[in-house]
């Protein structure tokens, strides 16, 4: 991208099609599939250098009830939080099956100072 925000490129192609297949709670019954809200997730992160490979890029979901990490690369992915299991304390008042939309997920960075 140039400094002036012009010259986008595409840098990835996520397939998520085994996502789906793994997670049928993504699709919307009650809309048509070539609607473009017919699938409901977020994408919460991009993440870089998981396993210790800067070139690695991940992206943490949020589908109904879970949130899970989706490997670019090799389109492999794992479920890392299930909210069935009880909201995070932050959420206790939140209904499990309405999560969709109202998290906000920051990076995480140790440090000396207080912040």
């Amino acid at each position: 991208m140039e400094r002036d925000y012009s010259n986008w490129g595409v840098r990835f192609s996520v397939d998520l099609d085994k996502v789906i297949a793994a997670f049928p709670e993504i699709t919307q019954n009650y809309l048509d599939a070539h609607d473009l809200y017919y699938y409901a997730y977020n994408v919460l992160c991009l993440i870089r250098g998981g396993g210790g490979n800067e070139e690695d890029f991940s992206l943490l979901l949020q589908i109904r009830g879970k949130i899970i990490c989706y490997n670019i690369k090799d389109g492999s992915f794992k479920n890392v939080y299930d909210v069935a299991h009880g909201n995070p304390p932050a959420l206790s008042h939140v209904k499990a099956s309405s999560l969709i939309g109202c998290l906000e997920v920051y990076p995480y960075m140790e440090t000396l100072t207080c912040v």
